[in-house]
Order: C-alpha cells, then structure tokens, then sequence
C-alpha cells in the first residue's frame, strides 16, 4: 500500500525524522496525523519547524523521563 495514509508512526531518531519530513508529508493525507518519536526534549523545537514547513501542525507532545534524558514524543496533523 502506497497512502496516503491517516497515521504513520516513527520511532527514530532526530535525524533521521528530519531526512524523512518530505516523504512523511507525501504519505499523510491532509487530516491524518503523524507521532514521532526518538528525539529528546531538546530536539523538538527543531523537528517541528521542519514538519511545519511540510504543512503539520503540532498537536501536543509527551514526554518520558528516563536515564537522565527527557524524551519527547510529538503528535502533529498534517494540515
């Protein structure tokens, strides 16, 4: 199945989610949603301003404390 989809899920790292903001955007329909994860707090700030020139919006965002890190997960709708 090729989408668009309604929801797709990643699980990386920063990185790597940014090298893939085209192609997520071109996998979620307008409406869907995309939850990423693997960044750290820190991170986030950079992730979204990159997704948002893809046409996402933040939805909201959770967090995990664990090993001394933040991690954050997003939740974004692509628009």
């Amino acid at each position: 199945t090729h989408g668009p989809f309604d929801l797709i899920v990643a699980n990386i790292l920063a990185q790597p989610l940014i090298e893939l903001s085209d192609s997520f955007s071109a996998a979620v329909r307008p409406g869907g949603r995309a939850l990423l994860s693997g960044l750290l707090e820190e991170q986030a700030g950079d992730i979204v301003s990159v997704y948002e020139r893809w046409g996402f919006e933040l939805v909201r965002h959770f967090d995990l404390e664990t090993g001394g890190a933040t991690w954050r997960t997003l939740l974004l709708r692509r628009r």
